[in-house]
């Protein structure tokens, strides 16, 4: 070859090299073109929380995804993994419980960054993942073009399913996994690849670890309905005639099955780490005798409410998070299209899924529901129905894609007339169906629904006469826009200043109460303040952080009041323990709620806890002993201005046939008159009640209190009366009345005493003393003391018991005779006697043989998971009774030999220490 030949072929060489690497370039740039996108969107879309100024204050992320995250995080940064916490609900699993979810990757940002801050961040995490495998999903098993994929995964991922659920952070993270799984499920069968598989199954263990089991639950339904496609395919492509042949079918199928089955196995065998326990857990939850229909059948999506819930309804969205499910107006739009011209098989398929997610979303709506309830596996296990929600938003989602690829397409086929007829037909059904059920809405909203139908029609009109990307992305950019107004009025778009969460401790001048709590967290915290005050230091907020729109000053000031009330997993960011505690799922322990009929009706207990919304007034010392409880915050919200006294009635009092109330008086004391608030019930004429001024010089008063002269019924009040009952649950049409007496001693008052003997019972909400010109609300129950933070309360125990005495009797008997006892128990049959469950007890009850008192005290070095108690006092024996739940699990040792761990008093755990004993070890060493 010549010089010049040589110089050619060079040339030719160098410029071919360049165009190869100028294609690699564009290639790189075009596939991570869609990353950017979603990426930008996120931006767009989480605004108010891409810095840590401000987080999110909804009330389950506040109450309950705040205090379970810290808790963990916490945990494990002091090398503890936390199997129990002691902190809520007088103890009950930890891990155990799926949405702590600590095993899940996602929640690894937790153990890294401030919690708020870890949330935002996960969501934000969270949104991109959705997006970026719904992208893959689409392009990969419906195969449809790049910018048709991006607008079905913006659709997906930016949609009001997955919005409304930002306060879920566990439904959240679960619902970006799907698209991924349902792919890796469509890929392993098409490949026939045993990656694919392993990947499914992985991702499938992953989602299982994010902590919401009805979402993988509906996930298995989407991926069977996405490999049912596949197999519809492969059998019409073997079609001869009429006729399809046998061994067209099974292969398909034995596939089919052998890809679900082996991701299955592989995606609940790797999560078995996590399935395991939460199985022990939830026989012992309240989920553990099933649900009824009614229960599983609660937040239905009500039909009057479709047409909010499947459109966007940018200010007003339908109140229930549950029940959002739009994908927005110009999706939906492009969705029609697809009905009307995309390519059948993945049309059919996510018709199939929206279908199914909208019929099973009705629930109780739906005639054959029940009839589904009782014969279609697993789906009794969950409520919710509206949660089905989730299906339907993938796969109309996915129909909105397959619109934008057919009008996207230059070489698309003309739409079949059929199929035009009948989509037409379809949405003039629809709209005759939604003219009633929309009646309510503001007719600017449904203004913005025909105006988005508009827009979906003219972009399509458009992508019709141009396809091309600039049409595109156009269609992309107006969904996303839509999408952003949709979701005005949901908590991502009110987050609250970061101030809420991280300027507590140590507290401001403002907020003295966590850090006095925090000072000293000897002894559980109980609440029974309601959150329906005006924050005292409202005006100097107003002054940090003025221009807050009222959704988000809402939420700011609820935030703020729930962290001074410590309600109800609140404590738990703060590393104090309650007796309250707020779940729902497998949580609390039905022997939680058993315990918790002795603070309030059985009627009245709320299955999901959060005992201070049916608490107003403290529990009797001798109760709060037995929870642990050495603290009660209480506030003046239900107090009672009557006849010119102010009534507190934090220490109401119930008094039944020979039951007193005794009240020391502060020394030096002279009291002109006493007024007293309460209410009959089941009163009668041989009824009476009694009151006792005693004084220093040794006289005393006596006044007698008649039904129907002094004192009178809840349902007859007299005539100075409040309009409710101040203390228990508010029942409508009873009240209390208000009593005026004059003290006549001529000495210091010393002691007051109430009495009630006779039928029915008297229920003295409050009494206060009227000294000279001021007033003295007095406190009912013994052994309290008040400290005022505001209008925030804080009673103490005065003292606090500084160790735990031993009980030296044991009764075996089942928990309604136990609950009985209880109830009526004084504390003296207390501390004498413990009731132990009879399951848990083989033989008979040991007994203590000696009178000489015994007690022991935690060890230092003590955690959650294994406790340790020292003798502290004495040397007899008797019953350890911890005021921490007894679970399966739990194993004793004394002195280093194995000991059975007796379930006591329906909810704790005992063991029986023999005399001499010096030191009791409790280990948590669930199998």
């Amino acid at each position: 070859m010549d010089a010049s030949a040589r110089t050619g072929a060079s040339f030719v060489s160098s410029e071919s090299t360049s165009r190869d690497s100028q294609s690699a370039t564009l290639r790189v740039l075009s596939a991570a073109l869609p990353t950017l996108g979603f990426v930008a969107a996120v931006a767009l879309f989480y605004t108010e929380i891409l810095l840590p100024v401000r987080i999110l204050a909804d009330y389950d992320t506040w109450t309950y995804f705040y205090p379970l995250r810290a808790y963990g995080a916490r945990a494990l940064l002091e090398g503890r993994f936390p199997l129990w916490n002691p902190d809520t609900w007088m103890g009950a699993p930890f891990f155990a419980n799926p949405q702590t979810a600590l095993l899940y990757p996602g929640s690894a940002l937790f153990y890294l960054l401030p919690t708020p801050y870890a949330y935002s961040l996960t969501l934000l995490a969270h949104a991109l993942l959705g997006a970026l495998l719904m992208y893959a999903f689409l392009s990969g098993a419906f195969e449809v073009g790049r910018i048709p994929a991006f607008i079905g995964a913006s659709a997906f991922a930016f949609g009001g399913f997955m919005s409304s659920e930002v306060g879920h952070i566990n439904q959240f993270s679960a619902t970006a996994l799907l698209p991924g799984i349902a792919l890796a499920a469509d890929r392993a069968l098409q490949r026939q690849s045993v990656r694919w598989v392993v990947a499914g199954g992985g991702l499938l263990a992953t989602q299982l670890l994010a902590g919401h089991a009805q979402e993988s639950y509906m996930t298995l339904w989407v991926v069977g309905a996405v490999l049912l496609r596949r197999l519809f395919e492969t059998v019409a492509n073997h079609r001869a005639g009429r006729q399809v042949a046998l061994e067209h079918i099974v292969p398909p199928l034995v596939g089919v099955v052998v890809v679900a089955g082996c991701i299955g196995v592989i995606g609940f065998g790797l999560a078995a780490v996590q399935l395991i326990p939460t199985a022990e857990l939830t026989g012992e939850g309240i989920r553990a005798g099933g649900m009824s229909f009614a229960e599983g059948t609660s937040f239905s999506l009500p039909p009057p409410l479709l047409a909010r819930s499947l459109l966007p309804g940018y200010w007003y969205n339908v109140p229930s998070g549950e029940y959002i499910g739009y994908i927005g107006a110009i999706a939906l739009g492009f969705g029609f299209i697809a009905l009307a011209a995309g390519r059948k098989g993945p049309v059919i398929c996510a018709v199939l899924l929206a279908t199914l997610g909208l019929f099973l979303a009705v629930g109780a709506a739906n005639p054959i529901y029940p009839s589904l309830f009782d014969h279609v596996p697993g789906l009794r296990l969950f409520r919710v129905p509206a949660r089905w929600l989730f299906v339907y938003s993938f796969g109309a989602s996915a129909l909105a894609a397959l619109g934008a690829d057919w009008l996207l397409d230059a070489a698309r086929r003309p739409a079949a007339r059929v199929r035009v007829v009948a989509v037409a037909i379809l949405v003039a059904a629809l709209f005759v169906f939604t003219v009633p059920t929309a009646q309510d809405v503001p007719g600017r909203i449904v203004l913005l629904w025909i105006l988005g139908f508009c827009a979906a029609g003219g972009l399509g009109f458009l992508a019709r006469r141009r396809p091309g990307p600039a049409v595109g992305v156009l269609m992309a950019v107006a969904l996303l826009l839509e999408l952003r107004g949709a979701a005005s009025d949901l908590a991502l778009r009110h987050a609250v200043p970061s101030f809420a969460a991280e300027e507590r401790l140590p507290p401001t001048a403002m907020r003295p109460l966590p850090g006095a709590l925090v000072s000293n967290k000897e002894g559980r915290l109980l609440s029974v303040a309601r959150t329906e005050y005006e924050l005292e230091d409202r005006a100097a907020i107003d002054r940090r952080f003025p221009g807050l729109d009222q959704p988000t000053q809402f939420d700011f000031d609820s935030a703020l009041k729930l962290d001074e009330v410590m309600t109800p997993n609140v404590p738990l960011r703060y590393g104090l323990g309650t007796a309250d505690g707020y779940d729902g799922g497998v949580l609390p322990l039905h022997r939680f709620l058993d315990f918790a009929s002795l603070l309030a009706s059985a009627s009245e207990i709320r299955s999901d806890g959060v005992l201070r919304t049916r608490l107003i007034t403290l529990p009797e010392t001798r109760l709060l002993d037995l929870m642990g409880v050495t603290r009660v915050i209480a506030n003046h919200v239900t107090d009672k201005d009557l006849d010119a006294i102010h009534y507190d009635v934090a220490t109401a009092r119930e008094l039944r046939d020979g039951r007193a109330v005794r009240v020391a008086v502060q020394p030096g004391i002279r009291a002109t008159a006493i007024g007293i608030l309460g209410s009959l019930r089941g009163a009668t004429e041989a009824s009476t009640g009694r009151m006792t001024a005693s004084y220093s010089d040794g006289s005393q008063q006596v006044v007698e209190l008649h039904p129907g002269a002094e004192l009178f019924d809840e349902h007859t009040p007299g005539p100075v009366n409040a309009t409710e009952p101040t203390a228990g649950l508010s029942r409508e049409g009873l009240s209390d009345s208000a009593l005026r007496l004059p003290l006549t001693g001529d000495a210091p008052l010393t002691e007051l005493t109430w009495q009630w003997s006779g039928p029915g019972q008297w229920n003295l909400r409050a009494a206060t003393l009227l000294v000279g010109g001021t007033q003295q609300p007095l406190i009912l129950e013994p052994g309290m003391r008040r400290t005022q933070f505001g209008i925030i309360e804080l009673f103490e125990r005065d003292p606090a018991p500084a160790s735990i005495a031993l009980i030296p009797n044991g009764e075996i008997r089942d928990d309604h005779a136990t609950l009985d006892a209880l109830a009526l128990a004084s504390d003296e049959q207390l501390r004498a006697t413990v009731w132990l469950a009879p399951e848990t007890v083989v033989g008979p009850a040991p007994a203590s043989t000696s009178s000489a008192d015994g007690a022991f005290s935690v060890a230092v070095g003590s955690t959650p998971e294994h406790l340790v108690f020292q003798r502290t006092g004495g040397s007899a024996g008797g019953y350890l009774m911890v005021p921490d739940a007894w679970f399966p699990g739990w194993t004793a040792r004394i002195d280093g030999q194995p000991t059975v761990v007796y379930r006591a008093d329906v909810l704790f755990k005992a063991v029986f220490v023999p005399p001499e004993a010096r030191t009791v070890e409790m280990t948590y060493e669930p199998t």
